[in-house]
């Protein structure tokens, strides 16, 4: 049967608006309608250099929700919410594992810090993720990676083919085999003198931490010139 992507529900979404993408496909696992199927909320405050998307996949369904793009400093910093950091709801399928697609300036700083909320608990951005750098440039002032780009960037990143990082990799190494690099856990949300300005300390708290791909290659943490660390790039949730 067809069945319609679901699209995260998402508030407080983006400095430049970018419709939201419904989609279809080829489903033959899944006979229920797609509006009986039992979802959670995960919230999430989190703020990304530069752009972001949010997808999920559970069997053959699939759904995606563009977040938000920061292409200045305020965008990425600055209080309130919705200005810098943004706090966004998604209304999540039961057993369905959580992506973040991140794409960045191909010569600055990059990284996302964030926390989620759901019925696993809490959850931080750092130790227990896994990324996958895809090796694509996007513009920062566009809607990045289409939901289709996104879904078969998965199962590129499963396989270990057709990316920059050969797979998935977590702060140890290689979680695909023959991955490269690793996932860089930094700085937390408490100073100004670290790599990062403190995000809008009234709403991001302290304990998450930035994090990104690493290559390995010599290069300063965070540092993306020349595209060093490949965006776009995967990261993949612990259990929300």
């Amino acid at each position: 049967m067809n069945a319609l992507l679901v699209l995260l529900l998402c508030s407080g979404c983006g400095r430049i608006a970018f419709d939201s993408v419904s989609l279809t496909a080829s489903d033959a696992s899944t006979d229920a309608p797609i509006d009986a199927i039992e979802t959670r909320q995960v919230t999430t405050t989190i703020t990304v250099d530069n752009a972001y998307s949010f997808s999920w996949r559970v069997n053959s369904v699939h759904g995606y929700q563009f977040g938000a793009n920061s292409p200045d400093t305020a965008s990425i910093f600055a209080c309130p919410l919705g200005v810098g950091p943004e706090r966004v709801t998604l209304d999540v399928p039961v057993g369905a594992r959580l992506y973040l697609a991140v794409w960045e300036d191909p010569n600055s700083i990059s990284g996302v810090i964030g926390e989620f909320d759901g019925p696993a608990g809490h959850t931080l951005t750092g130790v227990g993720w896994q990324v996958c750098a895809i090796g694509e440039p996007y513009d920062v002032n566009g809607p990045g990676p289409t939901p289709e780009r996104i879904q078969s960037a998965i199962d590129d990143c499963d396989a270990g083919q057709n990316v920059a990082s050969g797979g998935w990799v977590d702060t140890t190494g290689a979680v695909t085999p023959g991955a490269t690099g690793k996932l860089f856990v930094g700085e937390q949300n408490d100073s100004d003198a670290g790599t990062w300005p403190t995000v809008c300390a009234t709403e991001m708290p302290v304990t998450p931490r930035w994090m990104c791909w690493d290559p390995m290659n010599g290069g300063a943490d965070f540092d993306n010139t020349g595209d060093r660390m490949q965006p776009f790039q995967l990261f993949r949730a612990p259990p929300l």
